[in-house]
């Protein structure tokens, strides 16, 4: 089943949901996994160096993986 770049586009904004969709579970699963423990690092840590770290890279996780996952689609 082939789904559009636009719909795994906008799945993806929920971190792993548009690899789920395009049938790769495992890799769904280990992204998600890094995007929200990078999540919950930068919250745990708020204000300090390994917040403001673990927070910038959360963002580009997020956004690598959502490009990503559009590229395969």
């Amino acid at each position: 089943m082939t789904h559009s770049p636009l719909t795994i586009g906008f799945a993806s904004i929920i971190p792993g949901l548009g690899f789920w969709l395009l049938g790769q579970r495992q890799r769904s699963i280990i992204i998600g996994m890094i995007v929200f423990g990078l999540l919950a690092v930068s919250l745990l840590f708020f204000g300090k160096p390994i917040g403001q770290f673990s927070a910038q890279l959360f963002q580009f996780a997020w956004l690598v993986q959502l490009v990503f996952a559009v590229q395969i689609a």
